[in-house]
Parts: structure tokens; C-alpha cells; sequence
């Protein structure tokens, strides 16, 4: 019985272990700013929306659209992310410091200005 009950500990301390590791673990977990896009029709959302980055930092972008199109990032170099109907998820890092608009080609709105360090 004492067996058993040093058993049970082991397998109880190992899975609180394991436990514990995993939580711990920020590995895969992002921590990347988000611009998330809204377009219906001619309203496109956000409006001018700013947000900082550093040079070369990642800045994940989801567009949940009616219509397939086009946002210009006017970055040097410029870049380009086509999006379709529906949900479009994408990733932009920015190299050259300054402010960078993020514009929907369709309307011309400016949903971001983007302040690159």
C-alpha cells in the first residue's frame, strides 16, 4: 500500500510539472499588434486607426469583407494585400522607419497610419 501511495505522488507530481511547463510556455504565442479591417459596401473600418511598430516588427491584419480588393501599404518599398470576400488574415512587416498609410484601394479610406521606429 505505501507503494501505491508513493506512486500515486510521482504520477501527481509529474502531471502538475507538465502542467505548470505548458502554461509557462509562450512559445507560438504572439504578442504582434493586430489592424483589424472591417469593409461593407463603401463603409470601411477603422478609420485612421494609428498604431507604433518597430522597424521590422510583425503587425498581423484580418479584413472581413463583402468584396474582394486590395489595401495599399504605402511603405518603401510599397506592399500590396489582396483580400477576398469574407475573412483574409496576413501578416505586413514594415523595414524603413517612418509613418506609413494603410489605405483600401476601392475607396481611398485610410484605415491606419502606421508609426514605424
Amino acid at each position: 500500500m505505501r507503494i501505491t501511495r508513493l506512486a500515486a505522488a510521482l504520477v501527481a507530481a509529474a502531471i502538475t510539472a507538465t502542467a505548470l511547463a505548458s502554461c509557462s510556455d509562450d512559445e507560438g504565442s504572439t504578442d504582434a499588434p493586430v489592424l483589424s479591417v472591417t469593409i461593407e459596401g463603401a463603409d470601411v473600418r477603422p478609420n485612421a486607426q494609428a498604431i507604433d511598430l518597430a522597424s521590422g516588427e510583425e503587425l498581423e491584419v484580418e479584413v472581413e469583407s463583402d468584396r474582394a480588393g486590395e489595401l495599399h501599404v504605402h511603405a518603401k518599398p510599397e506592399q500590396y494585400l489582396e483580400f477576398d470576400a469574407g475573412t483574409t488574415h496576413a501578416t505586413l512587416v514594415i523595414t524603413t522607419p517612418g509613418s506609413v498609410e494603410v489605405e483600401d484601394h476601392e475607396t481611398g479610406a485610410v484605415v491606419a497610419l502606421l508609426q514605424v521606429r
